[in-house]
């Protein structure tokens, strides 16, 4: 009783956000199956995203290689072997000019390949391109290398290597970044972000705090990401991703992501009471 009580508070808490025009969305991948036909685009081999959740869109390089499985409710990507871009995308979700954005993340033991994440709004997370830097809030570049990964972060016109985030090949991390494009600081938690800036955590644990944003205009709507592999030579890099969830707000506590799925869970023991 005290846990059905608990999902419906919880569950009221998060319908009175949504009310209010904050939004969130867990992403399924759906079943397994693969698309690897050269210079293609799909908006239908994924599922379509819940109400709000904007377009899913799949992209093979042209006379790439690589491209997309889905296997176990995970996506993996095998990179373009040039610079032609094997791309997933979301785009035109409801937006916001805060977000918070979760996944799990894994790479393969290929030494060449360069991936690319990037959060923010414009036309190229629905078309062939890679980003642009005025497209760009933030975003998380990948390295591969002979014996390390090395990863950097968007800022300004930049990628910035950091020396506090490390990656290892064939190894999960789950990654949660909380940014701000408003005019004002916004409290998630006990976390405190101000204007423009991002925080980034890995694994739980804050591995960047309020580290600048990319090049997007200041207070504009933030409402698609991407992911795309390049430049891997014979298409031997290999990036899946698992546990895709995404809003337009800051949500409250980092690490509780779970509480993006409590919606769901609480509908069903309401609707199994109402029958009862």
């Amino acid at each position: 009783m005290k846990t059905k009580a608990f999902l419906l508070t919880a569950a009221l808490g998060l319908t009175g956000a949504l009310a209010l025009g904050d939004s969130i969305w867990n992403y399924d991948f759906g079943d397994d199956g693969a698309f690897t036909t050269n210079n293609t685009v799909s908006t239908t081999f994924l599922p379509v995203p819940p109400s709000g959740g904007g377009t899913a869109r799949v992209r093979v390089g042209n006379n790439a290689g690589g491209g997309f499985e889905v296997s176990d409710g995970a996506l993996t990507i095998t990179s373009a072997s040039g610079g032609s871009h094997n791309k997933f995308s979301i785009y035109d979700y409801t937006p916001g000019k805060a977000f918070t954005f979760n996944f799990d993340i894994s790479f393969n033991n290929s030494v060449s390949g360069t991936w690319i994440m990037v959060i923010g709004d414009g036309a190229n997370f629905s078309n062939n391109s890679g980003f642009a830097g005025n497209q760009t809030f933030t975003g998380l570049q990948w390295v591969m290398g002979e014996e390390s990964i090395t990863s950097s972060v968007r800022e300004g016109g930049a990628w910035n290597q950091s020396s506090t985030t490390r990656f290892a090949k064939e190894t999960q991390y789950s990654i949660q970044i909380f940014g701000n494009n408003s005019t004002s600081s916004i409290q998630y938690g006990e976390n405190i972000l101000a204007a423009n800036t991002v925080d980034i955590w890995v694994n739980d644990s804050k591995i960047l705090t309020g580290i600048g944003k990319a090049l997007l205009l200041d207070d504009s709507f933030i409402d698609s990401f991407m992911f795309y592999g390049e430049n891997s030579i014979s298409n031997s890099s290999e990036l899946t991703i698992s546990n895709l969830s995404y809003a337009n707000y800051a949500i409250p506590e980092p690490g509780s992501l779970i509480l993006m799925g409590i919606m769901g869970v609480a509908a069903f023991v309401v609707l199994r009471r109402k029958r009862a």
